[in-house]
């Protein structure tokens, strides 16, 4: 369960929106906070339960966002799985998108992936914004490059009508969202992970912003990476509720340094 979209930006950098989705049982994670990985800044919030996280950003704008696999694993799962969130975390010592795939690359000739499966979403600014969804299936890794704006969907409840009413819902937003403004689309984009969708007043299985019986959304955020900005926006608690937006900021660094 979750929802992340990546948008480029035509000025150089992108926007990644992330609502994370969990059973109710889950604790509260702690809001993104500034650590060192790698002798590099880096902003991620804190899973309670395990330690990890499902989003970072670094100081040179490298961000690794992950959600659970949503299709039937291709085998068992292990013994003694890691927390995905922990794998994270590892990886964003690694210096940007291609370090990342060959580290993946490097576990699973290894045997040594031994994660439930995932979807991790990879995306750097230094020297081009370049965008990549990794896929873990517990056999295989797949590697997707993402050239356009693009929407990654975990859903274990009807997985494929899932994704295809948000994947409807996200082409509207960028065929009517203006890239070129980073803030109004920055906004745009907010709202749109905040939304329930028509007929669906209160939201639903279906809505960007989560609504079932057993879970929900718990969180959102908004990763900007642009001249302007490089940080996130953090909403704890589900996004329809308007909570305060948490405003966390790492120095820009200029392309290259």
């Amino acid at each position: 369960m979750c929802t992340v979209t990546y948008l480029p930006l035509p000025g150089g950098g992108y926007l990644l929106g992330t609502n994370r989705d969990e059973r109710h049982h889950r604790g509260r994670a702690a809001p993104p906070s500034l650590r060192v990985l790698g002798g590099r800044k880096v902003l991620a919030p804190t899973d309670a339960d395990a330690g990890g996280t499902w989003v970072a950003l670094d100081e040179r704008g490298h961000c690794l966002c992950l959600l659970n696999g949503d299709r039937a694993p291709a085998a068992a799962p292990p013994p003694a799985p890691r927390s995905r969130g922990l794998l994270v975390l590892e990886l964003l010592i690694d210096p940007g998108v291609d370090a990342v795939t060959e580290t993946l690359q490097a576990l699973q000739a290894a045997g040594e992936l031994s994660y439930r499966s995932f979807k991790l979403l990879s995306v750097e600014r230094d020297p081009v914004t370049r965008a990549r969804l990794l896929e873990w299936n517990g056999v295989a890794l797949s590697v997707e490059d993402l050239d356009s704006a693009s929407l990654v969907v975990s859903s274990t409840y009807e997985t494929d009508a899932v994704t295809a009413q948000r994947s409807r819902w996200f082409a509207e937003l960028v065929h009517s969202t203006d890239t070129t403004d980073v803030d109004s689309c920055a906004r745009d984009l907010l709202a749109w992970h905040a939304g329930h969708g028509p007929g669906a007043d209160l939201g639903d299985a279906y809505s960007v912003c989560m609504h079932r019986d057993d879970a929900h959304t718990v969180s959102q955020t908004l990763v900007q990476v642009s001249g302007e900005r490089l940080g996130m926006d953090y909403r704890p608690g589900q996004p329809c509720h308007a909570a305060p937006v948490e405003r966390h900021d790492l120095p820009v660094l200029s392309s290259g340094t």
